[in-house]
């Protein structure tokens, strides 16, 4: 089918960047051959009808970026499976003589149950029903040869070119978009890009000694970082922690801020901000940060904080850590943060902080390692760390 026209059917409920994964995926794959992208919505404001509207927009700016001439149109209707069948009905009938790929994977159940059930009933001439698992685990759906009950094929990830590499959005979309993307029109997002730095000569500059104590003096580092306006040793550490991890191949923003749009269009004010944010196979990460000397609130509201945060900005996948190198190991805090499903990094985890931090963004280390530089930088931190004095 590779020489048919394209058209996609997206079920949109508010996890978008699954969906807005599989359609920069297919418009990357397919180019001028991917005629129109239909989004189902249901009539919840809230639920569908923003989301459906979010991701238009999205995928609008970024054919256009790209000069694709692909359609976007949305298709609203209730979720009841009669109104979904007639919804997607009509874009086959419009269009029965093309290769649809349908993804059944968002909305809800009764929705992708009428999908399923009206695109394996039709007599479109090249369609395929797919579907991914909350494990990311993905399948296509048919029917039976002989009694037509539904069947699931398991699908080879690696060798089908219609399931999207776990790069994906790596690849294909800023962070700054993809954050755009879970916000209305009137928001926009603004961050820095990493600075490379030497990370073991880093540490060097900013262990120092002080009154006869060993101490961290992150503002010590800018001297490394020529052009940036020196602001305070906890935007320093956040440059520290950001150029280690961008050196292992993930994509890094600092000091990200969220803009909304004030009702003159003439001011913005910030309504959300986060240290670091990276973009790693698919997911979105935010990482908080807190040194020893900063302004330190209830930990639980900081954590709670943290893990609403992420959601926004990345829905349920969205990875949230807190690394907070002056708290003592606490068992209580500890449990809390896993119940706030919050990766937590505390003084005790300091002396191997970029290990532990590749731990939380990658599921596989495997896939991960720390680059040669940056081990011996974390090798070294792991020595002196063993002689700062942290406050009580």
């Amino acid at each position: 089918m590779t020489n048919w026209p394209v058209r996609l059917v997206l079920l949109v409920s508010e996890q978008l960047l699954p969906s807005l994964e599989f359609a920069l995926h297919m418009a990357d794959r397919y180019g001028a051959q991917l005629q129109t992208i239909h989004l189902y919505c249901t009539d919840d404001e809230r639920r569908s009808i923003e989301p459906a509207q979010r991701l238009e927009r999205s995928l609008r700016r970024w054919l256009d970026a790209r000069g694709l001439s692909t359609k976007v149109e949305r298709v609203q209707g209730s979720m009841q499976p009669e109104d979904v069948r007639q919804g997607l009905l009509h874009c086959f009938e419009a269009a029965p003589d093309v290769h649809w790929l349908v993804n059944v994977t968002g909305g809800n159940k009764l929705m992708s149950a009428a999908a399923i059930e009206l695109s394996l009933s039709t007599d479109l001439s090249s369609c395929r029903v797919i579907y991914r698992e909350i494990n990311g685990r993905w399948y296509e759906l048919t029917q039976d040869e002989g009694e037509g009950f539904l069947r699931t094929l398991p699908i080879d990830q690696r060798d089908d070119p219609d399931v999207p590499p776990a790069d994906t959005l790596d690849r294909l979309m800023s962070v700054e978009d993809l954050v755009i993307a879970q916000f209305p029109g009137q928001h926009r997002c603004k961050a820095n890009a990493v600075r490379p730095l030497p990370i073991r000569q880093a540490l060097d500059l900013v262990f120092t000694r002080e009154r006869g104590h060993r101490r961290w003096r992150w503002e010590a580092l800018y001297p490394l970082l020529p052009g940036v306006q020196p602001v305070s040793g906890g935007d320093a550490f956040e440059r520290f922690i950001a150029a280690g991890l961008e050196s292992c191949g993930i994509r890094v923003r600092h000091s990200l801020k969220l803009l909304d749009t004030l009702e003159s269009g003439e001011q913005t004010k910030i309504v959300r901000e986060i240290d670091i944010v990276a973009c790693h196979k698919g997911r979105l990460v935010c990482i908080d940060i807190k040194l020893p000397d900063a302004e330190d609130s209830s930990k639980g509201t900081q954590l709670a904080d943290i893990a609403d945060l992420a959601r926004q900005l990345g829905g349920n996948a969205a990875v949230a850590i807190a690394l907070r190198p002056g708290w003592p190991a606490d068992p209580e805090v500890g449990r809390l943060a896993r119940a706030l499903q919050v990766h937590l990094l505390t003084q005790a985890d300091a002396p191997a902080v970029f290990q532990k931090l590749v731990a939380a963004i990658d599921r596989n280390q495997q896939d991960l390692p720390l680059p040669e530089p940056l081990k011996a930088a974390q090798e070294h931190l792991a020595v002196v760390s063993q002689q700062v004095v942290h406050p009580r």
